[in-house]
C-alpha cells in the first residue's frame, strides 16, 4: 500500500498585500501583477492612491475591472508614508501581510515560500527573502543570499545584521 502524503484539502494561506501609490502609475500595474500571479496562497491586493496627480486611478480602475482581488482607496489630499502604511495594515486581515511600494514587484512563488516556512513555524515573526535592484539604468543587481532557510532568535539576527539591514522593504511576509 503506498501512502499519499500530499496535504488533503489544505487551505492555503491567506496574504493581504498594499500597496502605497503616489506618482508610480507607471509601474501600478506590473507590481499588482507580480502579486497577483502568486503560487502556493490566496492574495488580495489594496492598492492606497496617496492623492496621485497621474495615471494612477485609471490603472487602479482596469486592474480592479480584471480581478475581483484587487481593493482600491483614494485620498482627497496626500496624507504621507506613515498615515498610508498605517490604512494598510488596518485594512489587512489575511494570515500575512506584505507592504509592497508600487515600483516593486515579487519575484514568481516569493509569497508561497515565505507562507511555508512561517505555516510550519508559528513561533516566526517574519520571513524574508533575496530581491533583486534593478538601476533605473536597467543594471540588475541582488545581494548574496545562501539556498533554502534558516530562522534565527530576535537576538541573534540583530547581532548578525546590526550593521547593515538584509531586509528589503519589499521582502518582509
Amino acid at each position: 500500500m503506498v501512502l499519499d502524503r500530499r496535504p488533503q484539502n489544505r487551505r492555503l494561506s491567506s496574504v493581504d498585500v498594499f500597496v502605497p501609490c503616489y506618482r508610480y502609475g507607471r509601474f501600478l500595474r506590473q507590481c499588482v501583477e507580480s502579486v497577483l500571479r502568486q503560487e502556493g496562497v490566496d492574495v488580495r491586493v489594496l492598492i492606497i492612491d496617496d492623492a496621485s496627480p497621474d495615471d494612477t486611478a485609471a490603472v487602479a480602475a482596469e486592474l480592479i475591472r480584471e480581478d475581483g482581488r484587487v481593493y482600491y482607496v483614494r485620498h482627497a489630499v496626500n496624507r504621507g508614508h506613515v498615515a498610508t502604511y498605517n490604512e494598510g495594515l488596518e485594512w489587512a486581515s489575511a494570515d500575512y501581510t506584505l507592504l509592497l511600494s508600487a515600483d516593486d514587484w515579487i519575484l514568481p512563488g516569493a509569497l508561497g515560500r515565505a507562507a511555508h516556512v512561517l505555516d510550519a513555524h508559528p513561533d516566526v515573526g517574519f520571513a524574508y527573502g533575496a530581491y533583486v535592484e534593478v538601476s533605473t539604468g536597467g543594471t540588475v543587481s541582488s545581494p548574496p543570499m545562501g539556498i533554502g532557510w534558516t530562522i534565527m532568535s530576535g537576538p541573534d539576527f540583530i547581532r548578525k545584521n546590526w550593521r547593515t539591514n538584509p531586509v528589503a522593504t519589499c521582502t518582509p511576509l
